[in-house]
């Protein structure tokens, strides 16, 4: 099965905003690394200017802001370092036109957080999460649903969210079941139509990217198809191209959703 990811280009773009972004912060830290004990009462601070012979002193607890710069800067000084690394395997994988999913990028970056002791992590802010982070903070998006129609049927999935179809629902339903994150009806801005409200906004964890699963329910009706048309055009426009950034669901008529299409779409779309 096909394997969607980003170009080793793309990846090394990505890479070099990083780099830059965490250099700038870097160049305001102080030149003090953070020094933790552990204590019956809880962990102990102290900075430790990067000297021969300096000493540590102690940060008391109301200077917590303190410990937290010094713990981001050695965060960062780790995250930059990997990042580096991967910026190098990538040239040379590029040197030789060898693709690489971004997964190994984001997972080696994501282990400069996770790797971090315990008593660290509440003190840094990372600058890419783990899986299971980045997953809890794509499903903690805010943003404004579209409301229901008086009269307009209840329609729950498995997990309880209310859709707006049966078609839907066994859309939303089979997203669960495959643990692929998806936020419903979430708004996306493309560039000729304005604010819209795609069906479902699928995360691809690996890539660190989303994907829009339209359902068109309605094609028996020559208006609704043109108007589908038209979306479809719109989204390539805005880089959503059809099996990569945007699947595409149809029913019409007497030709209802078929579950094996669909069950071959996603997974061809999120194969590993």
């Amino acid at each position: 099965m096909a394997f969607y990811h980003y170009p080793v280009e793309k990846q090394l773009t990505i890479l070099d905003q990083l780099i830059t972004t965490v250099q700038n912060a870097l160049a305001l830290r102080p030149n003090e690394k953070l020094i933790i004990q552990k204590r019956r009462t809880g962990p102990q601070y102290y900075a430790r200017a990067e000297v021969v012979g300096a000493r540590r002193v102690y940060i008391q607890r109301k200077n917590i802001a303190r410990a937290s710069t010094l713990a981001q800067r050695d965060y960062e000084k780790a995250f930059l370092k990997v990042a580096n690394e991967q910026k190098n395997c990538l040239l040379e994988l590029a040197s030789k036109n060898i693709s690489r999913s971004a997964s190994f990028m984001y997972h080696a970056l994501a282990d400069t957080y996770e790797s971090l002791p315990e008593e660290r992590k509440p003190l840094v802010s990372p600058y890419v999460l783990p899986d299971d982070l980045y997953i809890q903070s794509f499903l903690a998006t805010e943003y404004e649903r579209k409301g229901f129609f008086d009269g307009a049927p209840v329609i729950l999935t498995e997990n309880g969210e209310r859709v707006r179809s049966k078609s839907e629902k066994i859309i939303a339903d089979k997203l669960s079941s495959m643990g692929i994150p998806y936020l419903y009806e979430c708004p996306l801005y493309l560039k000729k139509i304005g604010w819209i409200h795609p069906d479902f906004t699928l995360l691809d964890v690996r890539e660190r990217t989303t994907v829009i699963l339209e359902h068109f329910g309605l094609m028996q009706d020559l208006s609704y198809v043109a108007q589908a048309m038209r979306k479809v055009d719109c989204y390539i426009y805005d880089g959503h191209v059809p099996g990569d950034r945007l699947l595409i669901t149809h029913e019409g008529g007497t030709q209802v959703l078929d579950h094996e299409s669909l069950d071959l779409l996603i997974s061809h779309r999120f194969s590993s």
